[in-house]
């Protein structure tokens, strides 16, 4: 066999590439392997408005590994009992995290639960003020676009 110099300088890299990424190589967890990821931030309305197998479809057109699936932060997008864990307004009776989940899964897509508690709603503040940010005068900040909502602090209880 004979080889160029391009290829000679190639084929270590793509050998070392293969065997970090992990490619066909059996027990290796899928975490390890993934290549394309796709993440959209869910909205309130798109219970009502998204259609869940043509955004999986979406997806697997793009030939993505995972997809990071709103799951809550602000609003929840699936049933809960959870003190202080809103569902959104048009969500109903609807489990929609597990929906979009499920046509994801049926795609061979994996599925991440993105959570972003990063934010709460003013009823939260009153019955837990430690959860949060305060400013130098001792106030929960508010969100910069949205004064309902306030930031949560990460070095709290």
């Amino acid at each position: 066999m004979k080889t160029n110099r391009r290829e000679f300088l190639v084929l270590p890299g793509a050998a070392a590439a293969n065997s970090l990424l992990g490619a066909g190589a059996p027990g290796v967890p899928w975490h390890q392997k993934i290549r394309r990821v796709g993440q959209v931030n869910m909205t309130e309305r798109d219970p009502v408005e998204l259609n869940v197998e043509e955004w999986a479809n979406y997806w697997a057109s793009l030939k993505v590994d995972a997809v990071l699936v709103s799951v809550t932060g602000i609003l929840a997008f699936y049933q809960t009992k959870v003190p202080f864990h809103r569902k959104g307004k048009f969500l109903g009776d609807r489990d929609f995290f597990g929906e979009c989940s499920a046509a994801a899964r049926k795609r061979g897509i994996h599925v991440i639960a993105r959570m972003s508690p990063d934010l709460n709603w003013e009823d939260a503040v009153k019955a837990h003020p430690e959860w949060f940010r305060r400013d130098v005068e001792g106030r929960a900040v508010p969100h910069g676009e949205d004064r309902r909502l306030f930031a949560t602090c990460m070095y709290s209880t």
